[in-house]
């Protein structure tokens, strides 16, 4: 039987996600700010927009709507999809563990989870921009694993934003991130010895059970 195609992304679901807050975040800022028309901005006006500022206290209704509708969108942004994300992991746990699914290693990464039943050799993928679509399939299915430490650099610049193992499935690469950073840290820092360890850890257990050794 053809296997289904992994999707590490529902794009109907991450463009509402993040234009969805853009889009009500702009009709707002043209109710109470009055966004000049394309055609009409000039330097003088970007210095002066939004019109608003600077605020004066307590803030009226125009000046504080926008302003609470931007929070909302960060807040949306940064904890709402990772809420929806964890919960559907957490719905998908009860799920397998119903259906004899024993989670003998899991991986949470911000954009993917990984669940691992050792004993049956197989796993379960749960993506977070695509979170209402498990995957579970036998780890046989994996074609290759390794791990990437991200190093960058040389001498006191060496260091790394990323340590991630990563794995294929009928062609499909799929990265789960043990480290992440938007600036560079050292490779004999804590955190990431502990990333790359755990990394290490996880390439082991799916490479044992690609072999079938698990």
């Amino acid at each position: 039987m053809k296997q289904p195609r992994i999707w590490k992304t529902n794009w109907p679901y991450f463009l509402a996600c993040v234009l969805a807050p853009i889009a009500l975040l702009l009709v707002t800022v043209q109710r109470y700010w009055k966004l000049p028309e394309l055609g009409d901005w000039d330097v003088t006006q970007l210095l002066q927009w939004p019109p608003v500022l600077p605020f004066q206290w307590p803030p009226d209704r125009t000046t504080l709507i926008p302003v609470v509708v931007l929070i909302l969108a960060i807040l949306w942004w940064e904890l709402g999809v990772w809420a929806i994300y964890r919960a559907c992991l957490g719905g998908l746990e009860r799920d397998l563990a119903r259906k004899g699914f024993r989670c003998t290693q899991i991986f949470t990464g911000r954009s993917c989870a990984v669940l691992v039943d050792e004993d049956a050799g197989r796993l379960a993928l749960l993506f977070k921009w695509n979170p209402f679509r498990p995957y579970v399939f036998s780890a046989k299915r994996i074609q290759k694993v390794w791990v990437e430490e991200g190093q960058r650099g040389r001498g006191v610049m060496q260091g790394t934003r990323r340590v991630s193992f990563l794995f294929t499935v009928d062609g499909s690469k799929v990265r789960v991130n043990t480290f992440s950073s938007n600036r560079r840290w050292k490779m004999d820092g804590d955190n990431v010895l502990t990333a790359i360890s755990m990394a290490d850890m996880m390439a082991d257990i799916l490479e044992s059970l690609r072999k079938g050794e698990g």
